[in-house]
């Protein structure tokens, strides 16, 4: 009870007792479904296989939701070779996406399509998608999605998330993607949102990073980057911030988001200092309260006090077990015994 079934416009719900309930009716040909489940499930499917190259697909100005015929994987530019597609155009799976570049073809981290998988394409112009024959592959099938990094261990289930949007984007700065070991990750505070590895761009001496940022709301934020760079083994810094808009796509091949790498100063998000640190308070002189800062490299126990002008102790402030980074502490001018 309470499983949902959904296309573009319409939705049914299911009731015990009474089966799916809804405005959606019929499932029809080459139509793409999002189905959520409160538990997991086998979905069999009885019948004849859908003949896909004498099934064309319509295909509006805007976002489509097609589902993907053929028996066998095929890679993106020969199976949506029939589409009249512009530079700007994109395909997207629940794990991927790619964007047309005219003179380039598709780009991005969605490299094949899949049998049982759906996509979302967002054309500018109207036409129609035929898919061609497809030749049983002669070996392992091929990788829909380009592989996660795996000198981090970055992954995002994106079966756990409703929503998602598409980010195309390059490092600039003290950081650069140079090898497709390098990748970006997006998070939502603590939580990984999106796993980028660093692509090439065919005939283009650059790498780019096509991200898929997920999210349980259709607006959320902010959403902040980390930046793996493979050839040192370690992570940079990305100040930039962006918030989560469902559906929307940031940047493109032409113009991609600039993501600045630089090493973390004071006051940045993540900050550890090399060495411990403490501020004086601000702002001074103050009424009715001032900060203090300290920093701490390594995680430790801390005692942050306050002594008068004959070194007496007048109030603790922080006593116990800090994370490393840099933390701050309020001081009203008050002793311990609230003075």
């Amino acid at each position: 009870a309470g499983d949902l079934i959904r296309n573009q416009s319409q939705f049914s719900q299911y009731v015990a007792g009474s089966g799916w309930f809804g405005s959606l009716q019929d499932l029809a040909v080459g139509s793409r479904y999002l189905l959520h489940l409160s538990r997991p499930a086998t979905l069999q499917v009885v019948g004849y296989a859908v003949n896909a190259e004498t099934t064309p697909i319509p295909v509006s100005r805007g976002w489509n939701w097609i589902g993907y015929l053929p028996q066998n994987s095929m890679d993106v530019n020969r199976a949506l070779g029939s589409l009249p597609a512009q530079t700007g155009d994109i395909i997207k799976g629940q794990g991927g996406f790619a964007q047309f570049v005219e003179g380039l073809g598709w780009i991005g981290s969605l490299r094949f399509l899949q049998p049982f998988e759906a996509y979302e394409l967002y054309s500018q112009a109207p036409g129609t998608l035929t898919y061609p024959f497809a030749d049983p592959p002669a070996g392992k099938p091929a990788a829909a999605v380009a592989p996660v990094v795996a000198a981090r261990d970055w992954r995002v289930d994106p079966k756990r998330h409703r929503y998602s949007m598409s980010l195309i984007a390059e490092v600039v700065g003290q950081g650069q993607l140079d090898s497709e070991g390098d990748a970006v990750a997006a998070y939502v505070g603590d939580e990984l949102r999106g796993v980028a590895p660093a692509l090439p761009v065919p005939d283009q001496d650059r790498h780019l990073v096509f991200a898929t940022i997920y999210s349980d709301e259709e607006q959320a934020g902010p959403v902040t980057f980390r930046f793996y760079d493979a050839e040192a083994g370690v992570e940079g810094f990305v100040p930039t911030e962006i918030d989560f808009a469902a559906n929307t796509i940031l940047g493109s091949v032409a113009e991609p988001l600039a993501l600045e790498t630089r090493p973390a100063r004071l006051g940045d998000r993540g900050f550890i200092p090399e060495q411990f640190i403490l501020s004086p308070g601000y702002p001074n002189p103050f009424n009715p309260s001032t900060q203090i800062g300290y920093g701490m490299p390594a995680a430790g126990q801390v005692e942050i006090a306050i002594y008068d002008a004959l070194g007496q102790r007048i109030r603790t402030l922080v006593s116990g077990h800090a994370p490393a980074g840099y933390h701050r502490v309020v001081w009203d001018g008050r002793d311990d015994q609230g003075h």
